[in-house]
């Protein structure tokens, strides 16, 4: 029995094949979640292509699948938490630009300005928060994108933050 049409685009998103996911998607294959990688994350075809890096990819299902920018994997990851995960700044502006929402939390509760300052990826940082991230959001440890860059000494990442009226002793908000 051959593969179905999903697990194909899910197999050509790996490789980054657009034409491959391309023609997946005019069999009838979706990232509904109903073909996954095998491991802990369990993720859709679209969450991969954006860890990835391919553009293209992520930018052609972000059309074709709009309702599914925001699906979540097993650990509460969505493509736009992935693409800042992996350092991803193309994948982060095609998936901000077709609305993808900046302030989505996984299961730790960490939303994407939190990943980022994790990873240490100031440009992300600064796309993030110039489409509306929250930078006072805190996961379940307590810390908030600030608290992670101290705790990391990521020393771009404070600056920007404190340059944007954020501070590690204070909500902005409040």
């Amino acid at each position: 029995m051959g593969q179905s049409s999903s697990q194909l685009l899910l197999d050509s998103a790996l490789r980054g094949d657009l034409e491959g996911v391309k023609r997946a998607v005019d069999a009838g294959g979706t990232i509904d979640g109903s073909a996954v990688t095998g491991d802990e994350h369990r993720s859709n075809a679209l969450i991969v292509a954006a860890f990835l890096g391919h553009e293209s990819t992520v930018s052609f299902l972000c059309g074709a699948f709009p309702t599914f920018i925001d699906w979540k994997n097993a650990t509460g990851g969505t493509a736009l938490l992935a693409a800042v995960l992996a350092g991803k700044l193309e994948c982060v502006k095609i998936l901000i630009s077709h609305k993808a929402d900046v302030n989505i939390r996984n299961n730790d509760e960490s939303n994407a300005l939190v990943i980022g300052a994790f990873a240490g990826h100031l440009e992300i940082c600064e796309a993030l928060l110039d489409s509306g991230g929250d930078a006072d959001v805190r996961n379940k440890h307590g810390c908030n994108a600030i608290l992670t860059a101290c705790v990391l000494r990521r020393k771009n990442i404070i600056e920007l933050l404190r340059e944007r009226g954020y501070s590690a002793y204070e909500d902005k908000g409040k």
